[in-house]
């Protein structure tokens, strides 16, 4: 693990955690349950999420990306 962010709501963490062939954005609550939201192919990547919690923004290095938009996560 090397990226965390509080949830909008308090109840659980964005976290970023590197694995072979790139990384992986997962939610972690309190209670330890995770949730996989999102793989990157590159080494660095990470999610930040809007102060409603409505949306979360990921950020990921590569030479060509599209956008896209998260929701009911």
């Amino acid at each position: 693990m090397w990226s965390l962010r509080w949830a909008a709501d308090g109840k659980g963490l964005f976290v970023s955690n590197r694995e072979n062939g790139g990384t992986e954005i997962l939610h972690v609550d309190l209670h330890r349950s995770t949730k996989l939201l999102w793989k990157c192919s590159g080494d660095v990547c990470w999610g930040v999420p809007s102060p409603d919690g409505r949306h979360l923004a990921i950020t990921d290095y590569k030479q060509s990306a599209n956008m896209w938009m998260m929701e009911n996560f």
